[in-house]
């Protein structure tokens, strides 16, 4: 058994995996979600962390890539027929967002 606010049912969410945490972001079921849910496989229990930061608007069929603590989220669908090319960063281990800004390379 578990504990703490499960996420509703939904598609097109995305998931990854940090030590025993499965933090999950985004994804639709009459609307586009934009909570971040965690569940802690140790303990069994959901929860929602206090993020901050740039917080991004809630999207579907997103890019969702987890690097060590860091997780990116690309693009995504962020209302029915319009779509996101945004890039967003995730600090796990503080729940801190920032919006990030692309810079095209010097090479052209």
């Amino acid at each position: 058994s578990f504990t703490g606010p499960v996420p509703r049912a939904r598609h097109g969410h995305r998931a990854v995996a940090i030590r025993e945490l499965m933090i999950i972001f985004g994804g639709g079921n009459e609307g586009i979600a934009d909570e971040l849910h965690v569940y802690n496989t140790v303990t069994n229990q959901w929860f929602l962390p206090a993020v901050r930061g740039d917080i991004p608007p809630g999207c579907a069929a997103h890019g969702f890539v987890c690097d060590g603590t860091r997780i990116l989220v690309f693009g995504g669908m962020v209302e029915y027929g319009r779509y996101s090319n945004e890039l967003y960063e995730l600090q796990a281990s503080r729940w801190l967002w920032k919006k990030v800004k692309p810079h095209p390379p010097s090479s052209g």
